[in-house]
Parts: C-alpha cells; sequence; structure tokens
C-alpha cells in the first residue's frame, strides 16, 4: 500500500512547478492574443442571385483597417458604392477571466452581373496590428427569386431597348425607346434614372417618362416608357450597351405589432443586347454636300428691294429643320458684286425648345452699294442627304433683283443751311452724378441714347488684393521698418568692416601670384644667366630692367609690375602702417631695429613672419638690385598667402551704433503700363463697321491682360453693337470698378445696364449723389486698398516719431537741428496721425461702398442660367434660375464650369460662358 503524499509535499511540489505554469499560462495567453487578430469574408461562400443586390461584410477581429481597403476586381461582380462601417464589443468569460472581443465589419453592396462562379482570390490587408491574410471566398450565382412566388426576377421586372429599325444611315436621327415593365403585385418603387452608356451614339437628353397601365394574363403590369432621339455618324455594326435600372419589390410582410411592415428585395434590371447597323451614305456626294443629313428648308429675304447708294440692303438667308445639326458646320457662301462693302455679323444658330436636332441658323448680311445699278442676289444652293427617300437633295433660294438709286444730294450742296448733328448739340448727362465735359444747351429736341466712340488703350490696371494679403500688408507697417533696417544695417556693416581691405587684398593676392607663376615659369632659366653675364652699361638701363622690358612685350603682365602689386596688397594684408615697409616690418619686435614702432596687434604674431620677411627681401632684390627672383619664390608666396587668413566678416557688427543710426528708407512706387496692338486692331475694326471683329481683337487683348478697363470698356461697345446687352453689360462694369473716375466709362455704365433692363444691387450707391458715393468714384478698390495700406504706415510713422521724440529728450542735452526740432514737435506727429485717420476713414468707406466689387475673385452673371448643386447638366438635381447682373464671387473651377460664392453663403455651379470676370 502506497503511502499517501501529506499536505506539505504537494504544497512543496506546487511551488516547485509554479514557475512553469506561470510561463504555460502567458504563452497561452500570448497566443490567443495572437491568433485573435484575423480578417475574413463573411459570408464565406454560398450562392448570389443574378442581377440581384446582396450584401457582403469583411469582418476584422481584434483589429481594424488603417486606410482604404480595395477589395479584389472580379469579373461578373459589382460592387456598388461605398462600404457601411459598423463597430461591435462582445465579452468572452474563460477561467472566470472575461476577455473583450471588438469587431469592426465593412459591409459591401455587390450585384452579380453573369450567371457564373465567383471565386473572390485572397489578398492582403493593411490594419493598426500589421497586414492581415484575406482567404478567398467561393459564391455560386443563380436566378433571382421573388419571396416564395417561385418567379423569376424577369417574370417581375424586364427592360428593353426599341428601335425603329435594324439599320439607320449615318448621320440619321432616329426615335430610341427605352421601357421598363414590372408587375405591379410586386413593384414597390424604382429609380426612374438608370445607368446607360450611349456611346457610340449621340442622343438628346431623356425627357420625363410615360406610364402605361396594363393588364397581361390576369397579372396588372405597369410600363415605364421613356422617349428621345439619337444619331451615329460612323457606319459600322454596333450593339448597343445594355441599361441598369434598380427596382425595389415586395416579397411580402412581416407582423410588426399592431402594422405589418413591408419586405423589400432590390433588384438590377438589365436591358438585353440590342444590335444596330449604320449604313454609309452613298456615294458619290455631290458637289457642295457638307454632311448635313435630315429634313431641311434654305429661305432668303433681301430688305429693302430698292435703295441709293450708301443705304443698307439686308440680304438673311435661313437654314431650318430637323437632321445632325451638331455636324451642319454652317450656311453656304454667297457671290455679292464688288459695287457693294459688305458688313457680315456672325451667324446666329438657335435650337428649338432646347432640342439637340431641331434649330434653325440664321446670318445676316448688310450691303452698302457704292454705285448705282440693278444687282440680282442669288440663287444660293445648299446640298443635303434626305434619310426618309435615301437620296440627296439640293435645296436652292430664288434669285432677288434690287435696284441701287444714286445717292441722294443734301441741303448743303446747293448752299442752304441745316441743323448741327445731334452729337454737336447735346449729350447726355453723366448717370453717375457728374456732367459731361462736353454737354452743352440746345433748342432741338432729345434724340436717343447711342454707344459713343471708343476710348484709346491706357494700360492696365492692379486687381485688389486678397483679404489675407491686405490684412498682410497692414501688418507689414510695423514688421517691414525693423527688418529694413537690420537688412540696411548689415549692408552698412559688411562696407564699414575694419577687415574688408584685407579680405579683399587676400583675393587679389591669389590672383597675382597665379599670374606670376604663370609668367615666370618658362622664362626662370634664362632669367639668371642674362642677369649674370650682363654688365650694366654706361648711361643704359639695369640687365634687369632689360629683361622686364622684353617680358612685356608679351601679352603677360611683367614681372615687376606683378611683385609691386604682390607687395602693394601684403602691405595690406598685414596692416603695415610704413609707407616703405622693409623685411623687418614683418619680425616682431625684438628682431627689429632702427624703424619706428607699431602696436603688435597691427600685425599679430605668427609663426610665417620669417617666411614673409624672407619673401619681402628677394623681391626687393629683384626689383631694385641684380639678383634674379628665385625659382621656388612663387610657390613659398603661394604657401604663406594660404597660411595667412585674412580676418572674417562678424555679422554682429550690424549692432555697431555706426551701422544702426545711419537709416534712410525710400519709398517708390512702379507703374507698369502695358500696350497692346490688338486694341488698334478693334479700333479700326469698329471704325469699319466690322463689329465681330472688333469683339475678336478687344477679347484677345483681354486674355493677355484681363484688367486693360480700355479693352473692357470698347468690348461693351462692340457687343452692345450686336444686340448683346447683357454681355455688354457685364463688361462695362468690369471697366468701371477698374477705372470708376472715367466721365466716359461712367455714361457707358449706366446706358449698358439700361439695355439689358436690369440694375445690380452693388450698383446702385453709385447710381446716387451721397458724398460717400461720390468719394468711392474717385478711385478704383485697389487704390483704395493702397491708400489703407499707407494710412497704417502713417499712423506706424507717426507712433515711431513719437517713441523718438521721447527717447531723444531723456537723452540728449545738447542742441539739435532745427529739423529735428520740427520733427519732435508734438504738433507734427499729430498731424501725422490725423492725416492717418482721415485716410483709413476714407479708404473703409468707399471699400465698404463697393462691397463685393473689391474682391479679386469678382464676376458678374451676363446671360441667364441655371445654378445648380455640381458641376453637371443633370437635370435630376436641385437649381435655381440665375438672372443677368447677379454679381458673385468664384473660389473653385472644374472643366468649363466655375463655382459661385454669394455674400450670404450660398454656393453653386454655372456655365463660365455666362460669366464676365471684373478682374481676373
Amino acid at each position: 500500500m502506497s503511502p499517501v503524499p501529506s499536505d506539505s509535499s504537494v504544497y512543496s511540489v506546487f511551488k516547485t512547478l509554479r514557475p512553469l505554469i506561470a510561463l504555460f499560462a502567458a504563452l497561452f495567453t500570448a497566443a490567443t492574443f495572437v491568433h485573435a487578430q484575423s480578417v475574413r469574408w463573411e459570408p464565406g461562400s454560398g450562392t448570389l442571385a443574378l442581377n440581384q443586390i446582396s450584401e457582403l461584410s469583411l469582418v476584422f477581429d481584434q483589429c481594424e483597417p488603417s486606410g482604404t481597403v480595395a477589395p479584389p476586381s472580379v469579373t461578373g461582380l459589382s460592387f456598388i458604392g461605398s462600404p457601411n462601417r459598423s463597430e461591435s464589443t462582445s465579452f468572452n468569460v474563460v477561467n472566470f477571466k472575461a476577455t473583450s472581443v471588438r469587431t469592426v465589419t465593412l459591409t459591401y453592396r455587390v450585384r452579380p452581373t453573369e450567371r457564373t462562379t465567383l471565386i473572390l482570390p485572397a489578398f492582403n490587408v493593411e490594419t493598426d496590428k500589421g497586414r492581415q491574410r484575406v482567404a478567398s471566398a467561393t459564391f455560386e450565382v443563380g436566378d433571382a427569386t421573388i419571396g416564395q412566388s417561385g418567379l423569376s426576377a424577369e417574370d417581375v421586372a424586364r427592360s428593353a431597348f426599341t428601335l425603329p429599325s435594324a439599320s439607320v444611315w449615318a448621320g440619321e436621327v432616329f426615335p430610341l425607346t427605352y421601357t421598363l415593365n414590372a408587375s405591379k403585385r410586386y413593384l414597390y418603387n424604382l429609380n426612374k434614372d438608370f445607368e446607360w452608356n450611349s456611346a457610340p451614339l449621340s442622343i438628346e437628353p431623356w425627357p420625363n417618362p410615360e406610364q402605361i397601365d396594363a393588364v397581361l394574363n390576369n397579372d396588372p403590369r405597369v410600363s415605364i416608357v421613356y422617349k428621345t432621339r439619337a444619331l451615329v455618324k460612323t457606319p459600322g455594326d454596333y450593339a448597343l450597351h445594355p441599361a441598369t435600372q434598380l427596382v425595389n419589390i415586395s416579397t411580402g410582410s412581416t407582423p410588426f405589432g399592431m402594422f405589418a411592415r413591408t419586405n423589400l428585395t432590390q433588384l438590377a434590371v438589365t436591358s438585353p443586347r440590342v444590335d444596330l447597323t449604320v449604313k454609309p451614305l452613298p456615294a458619290p456626294a455631290p458637289a457642295g454636300f457638307n454632311g448635313a443629313v435630315g429634313k431641311f428648308t434654305l429661305d432668303s429675304k433681301v430688305v429693302p428691294a430698292t435703295a441709293a447708294v450708301g443705304e443698307p440692303i439686308t440680304w438673311t438667308l435661313t437654314l431650318d429643320g430637323h437632321g445632325n445639326w451638331p455636324d451642319v458646320p454652317g450656311l453656304p457662301s454667297r457671290s455679292v458684286s464688288k459695287d457693294f462693302r459688305i458688313v457680315q455679323p456672325q451667324a446666329k444658330r438657335t435650337n428649338k425648345d432646347n432640342a439637340l436636332f431641331d434649330a434653325s441658323i440664321t446670318e445676316d448680311i448688310v450691303l452698302i452699294p457704292t454705285k448705282p445699278g440693278s444687282y440680282t442676289l442669288g440663287p444660293v444652293t445648299f446640298a443635303v442627304f434626305n434619310p426618309a427617300t435615301g437620296a440627296y437633295e439640293t435645296l436652292t433660294t430664288k434669285p432677288v433683283t434690287i435696284q441701287v438709286a444714286p445717292a441722294v444730294t443734301s441741303a448743303s450742296d446747293h448752299g442752304g443751311a441745316h441743323p448741327r448733328p445731334a452729337s454737336e448739340t447735346s449729350a447726355p448727362s453723366d448717370p453717375m452724378g457728374h456732367s459731361s465735359p462736353d454737354t452743352r444747351h440746345s433748342d432741338s429736341s432729345t434724340v436717343g441714347a447711342i454707344p459713343r466712340d471708343p476710348l484709346p488703350t491706357s494700360g492696365t490696371v492692379v486687381a485688389p488684393l486678397s483679404r489675407p494679403l491686405l490684412v498682410t500688408g497692414l501688418l507689414s507697417s510695423v514688421l517691414c521698418p525693423l527688418f529694413l533696417w537690420l537688412a540696411l544695417a548689415l549692408r552698412r556693416a559688411r562696407v564699414t568692416d575694419p577687415s574688408l581691405p584685407q579680405r579683399e587684398a587676400h583675393i587679389r593676392l591669389s590672383n597675382t601670384l597665379r599670374q606670376l607663376a604663370s609668367t615666370t615659369r618658362p622664362e626662370a632659366g634664362n632669367l639668371k644667366t642674362e642677369n649674370e653675364s650682363s654688365a650694366v652699361p654706361s648711361g643704359g638701363l639695369h640687365p634687369q630692367v632689360s629683361s622686364f622690358s622684353s617680358q612685356a612685350s608679351d601679352s603677360k603682365p611683367p614681372v615687376s609690375s606683378l611683385l609691386q602689386s604682390w607687395q602693394r596688397d601684403t602691405a595690406i594684408l598685414w596692416n603695415l602702417p610704413q609707407a616703405v615697409p622693409t623685411p623687418a616690418s614683418f619680425l616682431p619686435l625684438p628682431h627689429r631695429s632702427g624703424e619706428g614702432e607699431r602696436p603688435d596687434s597691427a600685425i599679430g604674431h605668427s609663426s610665417g613672419s620669417a617666411a614673409w620677411s624672407t619673401l619681402w627681401a628677394e623681391a626687393d632684390r629683384t626689383l631694385y638690385g641684380a639678383a634674379p627672383l628665385p625659382a621656388d619664390w612663387t610657390a613659398r608666396a603661394t604657401q604663406a598667402l594660404a597660411a595667412r587668413r585674412a580676418p572674417a566678416f562678424n555679422a554682429f557688427q550690424l549692432f555697431l551704433p555706426r551701422n544702426l543710426l545711419p537709416l534712410v528708407i525710400l519709398f517708390s512706387s512702379l507703374v507698369i503700363s502695358h500696350s497692346s496692338l490688338a486694341a488698334t486692331d478693334g479700333a479700326n475694326s469698329y471704325a469699319q463697321g466690322n463689329f465681330p471683329a472688333a469683339e475678336t481683337a478687344w477679347t484677345n487683348a483681354l486674355k493677355t491682360a484681363p484688367t486693360d478697363w480700355s479693352a473692357h470698356h470698347n468690348l461693351a461697345l462692340a457687343l452692345i453693337q450686336q444686340n448683346r446687352p447683357g454681355e455688354a453689360a457685364g463688361h462695362a462694369l468690369a471697366a468701371f470698378v477698374q477705372q470708376p473716375q472715367n466721365p466716359s466709362v461712367r455714361w457707358h455704365l449706366d446706358y449698358a445696364f439700361k439695355s439689358a433692363g436690369v440694375t445690380p444691387a452693388e450698383l446702385r450707391p453709385f447710381l446716387t449723389a451721397t458724398p460717400v458715393a461720390s468719394l468711392a468714384r474717385l478711385a478704383s478698390p485697389t487704390r483704395w486698398q493702397t491708400f489703407l495700406i499707407a494710412s497704417a504706415w502713417l499712423a506706424a510713422l507717426a507712433l515711431s516719431l513719437g517713441i523718438w521724440a521721447a527717447h531723444r529728450k531723456s537723452t540728449t542735452t545738447s542742441a539739435v537741428s532745427r529739423w529735428s526740432r520740427v520733427i519732435a514737435h508734438g504738433s507734427f506727429r499729430c498731424a501725422l496721425g490725423a492725416a492717418a485717420l482721415l485716410l483709413a476713414a476714407a479708404s473703409g468707406a468707399s471699400l465698404h461702398t463697393y462691397g463685393p466689387l473689391s474682391d479679386a475673385r469678382a464676376v458678374v452673371v451676363v446671360t441667364p442660367t441655371t445654378l445648380r448643386s455640381i458641376p453637371t447638366e443633370l437635370e435630376t438635381q436641385k437649381s435655381t434660375p440665375l438672372s443677368t447682373g447677379v454679381v458673385a464671387a468664384t473660389d473653385k473651377a472644374f472643366l468649363g464650369w466655375r463655382r459661385l460664392v454669394f455674400p450670404d453663403g450660398q454656393t453653386g455651379w454655372v456655365r463660365v460662358e455666362t460669366l464676365v470676370p471684373l478682374w481676373k
């Protein structure tokens, strides 16, 4: 019988195994923590219904994604929209220990588009706990059924495109119908907009659909019919892309208390394949055919049929009908006798009821006869292809004969008196509250106002400053003087630095030694022989001097001048005080004899002083004795120069009084004016009555100089001559805010807006004769911003003078100059402060009067348009009409769209061609 272990023995065994047990527990906990982090698909397999929207969840256990998760792309499976994120936390209790499990779920809406086996491949995803591996998932795609009815999705809802024929001509406009048919028993609601890629078709916008109810086999059904028109430009065989439309199907109901809740399933209904053949147009095409396909009519009208020389005759040609208008380039050309002067504006194309394929194009030619006689206008021919008959047709207008009589003789030719022109007898008053300089009194009746002459180009103006830049300019009145003071002090410190001559001498010594090395190197061997063998002739030059003279004939500098330059710069580098230094000048004081003393600090004891002394002595012997220059002299001089460094510049010298006190601040303004050659072309075209050409010239001028106020003004004249008052008013407003003091600009501003029939609210303060409006008209917003900054600088100057006067009063006891007494006087500073205050008040009031017009981003709407929520022509978005004359600011651009920002915070998108920028 084995003995029973006592309690003490059991405890001793447990005590011995306790570290091992703790180790196993820690490893188990760590392993549990590591393996608890995972990412998986849920469900990981199963069945998905064809064209039915389902949900797949990507589950993160004990971690969360660290960025955007991009699921792998799978053919036949579409991910719809962005995933929905949700989080949950659960608790697990193991061995009386609670552990929390945090789960993050990304739910994706998916739709199978093919009946096949879908395999989502495995991929890696980045999480806050590191990279995790997502296992693959497999799904079978089957037919979608509706609840427990056993009906397929196609039995409940189907869609299809309908064409009038399986083949059409290239460029032929044909009707296109899309129909969604659904059972009313199961249809809950639908999205009226369907997804469809219309390429290669060009289509008109889909109008609102029609609803048709019918009963088929005792099943009440509803058809939603969409109708539009389309064309295809290029011949070939095409298959229309399928359309997809989302519908919500009711599959029954679930009791919910006293009520019942409808169970809904969302289906994606896809249209079947539709084939289309586009036939090429017959060949050959007749002469003059420019690609017009459809049913057209051509009309010609001449008014008047009789006229005198110099009187205008208008010949109007109109093409009307339905067809491929986007591909019709324009009207045919017309032949006119050379006896007419022609004014031809641009053709006007008008689409009927915003239709793409129903339009008309009209072109008016103004003929001014220069000779009397009988003239025939026309006929005009235009070739088109009629798809209804499958043949080409030629449209022909009837010829029109006009009679031109001789010019009417005026009364002045017979000596009779005639009244002066209205432009000489009276001039309309300035609507901006000022009388025009050419206003005269006359007894003649008042005539209607017409545009005045264009103005010569006067250069550009500066656009207003943005708010941050304006605040920076005001703050610079405090910071800029300080920075400028320090910069000027640093510059003066460099100029007045006592060590500057030594540094410059060091640089010149380096250049001299390089020249000396290149000069003496080739002739070093001959120099000694010549000096030793030659005797000094009576009355002649020293042989060394002759050698120097022969060297001077070369292009290199003579050795003597280089040695003299070396000695002169060496004396500057060592700061030698003697007028004629000697070799002993480089030695410390105990080694010198017979020379005047100089402070040791002037030279500084250096280990190279003996070398410099030797070099100086050898240079003296070469210059003034018969000894040649040693061959290694240049090398030793270069080494000595490298060892002797010039004192460096100390930037802290700028704080010395001699550098801080001499402070002079200059303000200068630079006015840059640009001349434009296009302005001359525009004025010439305007004088000839060619207003479209004048418009083009001034528009091109504004592209390069958008702040050319005279170009804005003259462009407004050209536009109003073409009966485009909205655009003219926009450019007239731009000219006014850039140059408000010009009387002609103010007059045409009122004239343009009266012609447009609108008055912007931002312009109304200037239509009154109040003192504030009169003050604001004296300068542009940019000038007033400049005056506001100048007032801040004046205030800063007055404050600085006050501080200087207080400092001077406490530190100065001697007499001062008269100007110093004037500046220090309190009345002078008070006058500066008062001037700053008045200038600031005038600038602030004027900028407040301009309001949004002083914003550099300001634009004005010149064509009635629609303010949209997003930059697209989609009709289902929220929108509101926008009338001519509305002023706003732009902050974003997207392709041909600009986003407007209004003072109340409202924003919206409009087309860029409906706007005129006031500054940029």
